[in-house]
């Protein structure tokens, strides 16, 4: 290499140094629009994802136990359908 290629390679070396320092601002705004964002998506998706796992809330299944259509139900099988759809229906309120 010429010594003037050198000379670019020290310029440039420097540039990308002056530069490395002004990107830590948007470096901050990143992370926190990134905490934002996780955070809502948490709140979303979090307590629906809790309410299938244990099955709805007890609210729910106090109220859906007594309900008509699972009492008067004829089969097993109809009162358990009518015991779920309606713990579906109370839960998206």
């Amino acid at each position: 290499m010429k010594k003037h290629e050198f000379k670019n390679f020290d310029k440039i070396k420097r540039e990308v140094k002056s530069n490395e320092g002004s990107n830590e601002g948007s470096g901050v705004f990143q992370n926190i629009l990134g905490l934002i964002v996780i955070g809502l998506l948490l709140y979303k998706f979090a307590p629906k994802v809790f309410n299938f796992v244990t099955g709805g809330s007890s609210d729910a299944k106090i109220h859906c136990g007594q309900y008509p259509d699972v009492l008067n139900a004829k089969t097993d099988r109809a009162a358990k359908l009518a015991y779920k759809s309606c713990i579906k229906r109370y839960d998206k309120k």
